[in-house]
């Protein structure tokens, strides 16, 4: 991600969110890669979409305690 390598880091992401099921490790890996998304596209709906699938899947989580201001974005 921090490479600009966007495609790899949401393919890694995503491998994380799928093979570390039940665990901490999802919220985290789907935080990033809507953030990812919207650093590929700058498209800040993405940062929206994370969010809503947050508090959808994970409604006490941290991660979706960070991405709390992203509901702001209209959809």
């Amino acid at each position: 991600m921090d490479l600009g390598n966007y495609d790899l880091a949401i393919k890694c992401f995503n491998e994380v969110a799928e093979k570390y099921r039940g665990t901490l490790a999802v919220p985290e890996a789907i935080f990033y890669v809507h953030v990812v998304k919207y650093l590929a596209t700058h498209d800040p709906k993405n940062l929206r979409t994370g969010f809503d699938q947050l508090s959808k899947e994970f409604p006490g989580a941290e991660w979706t305690v960070k991405a709390t201001p992203y509901k702001l974005i209209d959809k």
